[in-house]
């Protein structure tokens, strides 16, 4: 399911969670998992925040049963930015 909140299949989750839109401008989108769910024995909710011009997410907050949150935040967000090959590259440990 991690894929799907990141890449924002969200339509596809339909049949495990009812969604309801919180807020529009920006966006703010509410999750919480039917009665059928599998996901309903441990998540009361997870929440989708919006960044203001709507092209990426500013938040994930998934909302336990048992009080726990989880909250990923997203900062300094760049799309589609030309990643240099040099990141990709693994380091030999030389000492």
């Amino acid at each position: 399911q991690m894929q799907n909140w990141f890449c924002g299949a969200y339509k596809s989750m339909a049949g495990e969670y009812d969604i309801t839109v919180v807020a529009e401008k920006p966006m703010i989108l509410q999750f919480v998992p039917k009665e059928n769910a599998v996901a309903r024995n441990f998540i009361a909710k997870v929440t989708i925040y919006f960044q203001n011009d709507e092209r990426y997410l500013k938040e994930l907050r998934i909302e336990e049963k048992s009080g726990d949150t989880t909250a990923l935040m997203f900062m300094n967000t760049r799309l589609n930015e030309m990643i240099p090959p040099g990141a990709w590259e693994v380091k030999a440990d030389v000492r």
